[in-house]
């Protein structure tokens, strides 16, 4: 007798095959999440991933050694991981599409902005410091107000504050650089923030040209080419200034972003021009309140 073939069966045991087969994936599935579970050493949340969503905290944690040591003084101390040679690379390669990237939020790998001005003009504070001798707080300086005269050691004093406070100042700079320039570009919708980026990695973009011609200013400090470098170096940082903001406003004309930028450094001539009457204003006033007394 012949038997017949039942694929009611078949297909029963076929389905019941592959359910097996599915759940036993799951399961493994399943396992192996658990078996990547990372469990964080600060709050204890359990995770999967190279950080910890709760807290932040890197899911490997090293012994402390010397490298752990190098690593941290590098990150804490200076916030170095090696953001600011990429930085520096893409600004000396392409200063305006890469401020425009960082605005647009691709800011992995890059340098804080004023973090970068300070450690510019730190390094180029110690250069100056340690290697080119220039005595400007030697040379005489007197104000005469009223037939009286003032003291030249205050005077060289706050110059030798200015010159041995580099950093400082070139924070101070910043925010005038960025108000002239938010007032000259109105129109391209940036905001008073944002244009303080702009400025912050123009002025780091300059003080880079200054750090590069340092050896042609120490080559001439003592000869008649120190001017020549002088005329040299302000040349250079013009140029870099103009190249960083046309590529970042190429959304206008590059004549109308150099005109506005024309219009940047006549505010920040202005800005200076009233900041320093302010002060001197006040200058005198201090002296005046110590001679009343």
């Amino acid at each position: 007798m012949e038997r017949k073939f039942k694929p009611n069966n078949g297909s029963f045991n076929l389905n019941r095959y592959f359910c097996i087969q599915n759940r036993n994936k799951s399961f493994h599935h399943i396992k192996l999440l658990i078996e990547k579970m990372v469990e964080c050493k600060n709050c204890s949340n359990e995770f999967e991933g190279n950080y910890c969503n709760q807290c932040g905290q890197p899911a490997s944690t090293h012994r402390i050694n010397f490298k752990f040591l190098w690593h941290d003084i590098q990150h804490g101390l200076f916030h170095f991981d090696k953001g600011i040679v990429y930085s520096v690379g893409q600004l000396c390669l392409r200063p305006g599409h890469t401020i425009n990237e960082y605005m647009a939020g691709k800011r992995v790998g890059h340098f804080k902005p004023l973090s970068m001005v300070v450690v510019l003009a730190t390094i180029y504070g110690l250069l100056k410091h340690f290697f080119l001798h220039e005595d400007l707080a030697n040379e005489s300086s007197k104000i005469v107000i009223n037939d009286t005269s003032i003291n030249s050691a205050t005077i060289n004093a706050i110059a030798e504050w200015v010159r041995d406070h580099g950093a400082i100042m070139a924070l101070i700079v910043v925010p005038f650089y960025a108000l002239a320039s938010f007032l000259a570009y109105r129109k391209e919708k940036y905001n008073f923030v944002e244009h303080l980026v702009l400025n912050a990695y123009t002025s780091s973009l300059r003080l880079l040209v200054t750090i590069i011609l340092f050896p042609l200013v120490l080559l001439t400090q003592h000869g008649s080419g120190a001017d020549t470098v002088s005329t040299l170096t302000t040349v250079l940082e013009l140029a870099v200034t103009c190249w960083c903001f046309i590529q970042f406003f190429s959304n206008i004309k590059w004549t109308t972003a150099l005109k506005k930028l024309i219009y940047t450094y006549l505010i920040f001539s202005l800005e200076m021009i009233i900041a320093g009457a302010i002060l001197v204003t006040l200058f005198v006033l201090f002296i005046y309140r110590n001679k009343i007394q």
